[in-house]
């Protein structure tokens, strides 16, 4: 059994520090047996003296454990739908982002995203990967092995576009893989893999295309100061239904030109536009909660609708407005859309379950437990619609599953209040934490973390659509017709590279 001797004498950066290098060790050692050992002792610590630092760096070493635990038990490209070391991981991962303070370390903070970037791009959430990647190097520009797993992500998505823009990203992974040999960060061995890769994407792209040249800016962004000003925001966070926006916050990305790819039908069944017509409503109901928030937060001018409109004025600095709806509006039509995927999914792999009870996070099982994946899923290695699975694992909210978000439960209380019950924002200057009131009848939350909240839901609503049309894509891609009968082969469509 781990402990750590005269624990009780011991500061708690020196508890950190042994704990740190023990796990290393462990890892390094192959010792299984032991990291176990040491992730239980980690769980009776009381970390309640602990500050915000500390508990962030606790959290850190606690996945890197659990890290250790996946290396040495089975291969990134091989973790199936469900893994229990990979959920703690992702979620001690989360849970030391939240207590990120000034104090944290920049490069602590850099390495924490560049980590959870790779736990995403291993369970098939290749957006979200970007996304942390990107985090990493705007708090820490130089960290190589960030620019290196950008580079390796970079190519692994071109795999899942079916389009003239492909060399796009093969030009991009090509560029930024040259300049990560540049840092000084870089593991030799990394270093050596990064190399052959470089030289594998200009002999198999060829020198002509990696040098063609794009002017990515030349576009135009709109007829109107509002419009082009509407599009830069969608730009700047990554909020158009393009994958290139991924990639690049540039002009180029700035249409919403995701679809469905070509879906084949057997003979008896066509034609069949469900599919087409369920995309574009999601497409549609996706870019308007995108412009419902964009508009509550920056268009705060009166709304005529808003004028001899007398409320009760309660001194509690809450907020009541036609934007304020909109906002709440955009919430409740992303949180819709999960459903809505759900019953693509259920028409597209002809699901056995009744249609009424057809939800995201029932879609994935045969049992209403929730205990057994079903085998449309977990024997395609798709690896879109194992992102698809995990986003859903962030929402659960069942007692008897492992919560990875530290989050989730917030995202599916906001929903149920906006709903059915009373829920109240509070001005910027005057809100604090979220918190439940009115015998629980109320839901006050600040107006500034009720917008962070929603465009949170609102970024993962976009990756679930891309993660559905390219795990669709993939499927299309192995489907070969014989007649009236579909048969399946293998595609390396999903292949990855990985470091």
């Amino acid at each position: 059994k781990y402990e750590i001797t005269n624990h009780n004498q011991l500061k708690v950066a020196e508890i950190l520090n042994v704990l740190g290098n023990d796990i290393n060790n462990a890892t390094d050692k192959k010792d299984m047996e032991l990291l176990h050992s040491i992730v239980e002792y980690m769980g009776t610590l009381d970390n309640v003296k602990y500050s915000e630092e500390e508990k962030a760096i606790l959290y850190y070493y606690l996945s890197n454990a659990w890290a250790g635990l996946i290396d040495l038990s089975i291969r990134p490209e091989e973790l199936p739908f469900r893994n229990k070391e990979l959920e703690r991981q992702i979620y001690y991962l989360r849970l030391s982002i939240k207590h990120f303070d000034n104090s944290t370390p920049p490069f602590l903070k850099a390495q924490i995203y560049v980590n959870l970037g790779n736990s995403y791009d291993h369970i098939g959430r290749f957006v979200e990967a970007h996304a942390m990647w990107n985090k990493a190097l705007e708090i820490y520009p130089d960290f190589g092995m960030a620019l290196c797993n950008i580079g390796h992500g970079v190519l692994g998505y071109a795999r899942y576009i079916d389009d003239n823009s492909q060399i796009l990203y093969f030009q991009k992974a090509y560029n930024i893989l040259k300049i990560s040999l540049e840092k000084k960060d870089i593991y030799p061995e990394v270093k050596e893999q990064t190399k052959n890769l470089i030289s594998d994407i200009a002999k198999n792209v060829g020198a002509h295309d990696l040098h063609l040249e794009f002017n990515w800016d030349d576009y135009k962004l709109g007829s109107s100061k509002e419009e082009v000003m509407y599009r830069e925001w969608a730009l700047k966070n990554k909020l158009f239904l393009n994958s290139l926006n991924d990639i690049t916050t540039q002009k180029i990305a700035a249409e919403d030109n995701l679809f469905l790819p070509p879906i084949k039908y057997k003979k008896e069944e066509y034609p069949n536009t469900v599919y087409q017509t369920l995309f574009n409503q999601i497409k549609q109901e996706y870019v308007s909660a995108r412009c419902f928030l964009y508009e509550a937060v920056y268009c705060q001018e009166k709304h005529f609708s808003d004028k001899n409109n007398y409320l009760m004025d309660m001194y509690d600095y809450s907020i009541y407005s036609y934007n304020m709806e909109k906002a709440k509006a955009a919430y409740r039509i992303c949180y819709s859309i999960f459903d809505k995927i759900a019953y693509l999914l259920y028409e597209y792999f002809k699901i056995d379950m009744k249609a009424h009870e057809v939800n995201f996070n029932k879609i994935w099982f045969k049992d209403r437990a929730g205990k057994n994946l079903r085998d449309e899923f977990t024997t395609s290695y798709n690896w879109a619609l194992k992102g698809l699975y995990w986003v859903s694992r962030d929402l659960s909210s069942k007692d008897e599953n492992f919560i990875i978000d530290p989050d989730s439960k917030d995202i599916a209380t906001i929903r149920n209040f906006i709903e059915h019950k009373s829920f109240k924002i509070i001005d910027y200057n005057f809100g604090g934490k979220m918190e439940q009131i009115d015998n629980d009848l109320t839901l006050q939350i600040s107006r500034e973390e009720f917008e962070e909240k929603t465009m949170k839901l609102l970024s993962l609503v976009r990756a679930s659509i891309i993660y559905l049309a390219k795990g669709i894509l993939i499927e299309e891609s192995r489907n070969k017709w014989e007649g009236n009968i579909v048969s399946y082969e293998h595609s390396n469509i999903d292949e990855e590279y990985r470091i």
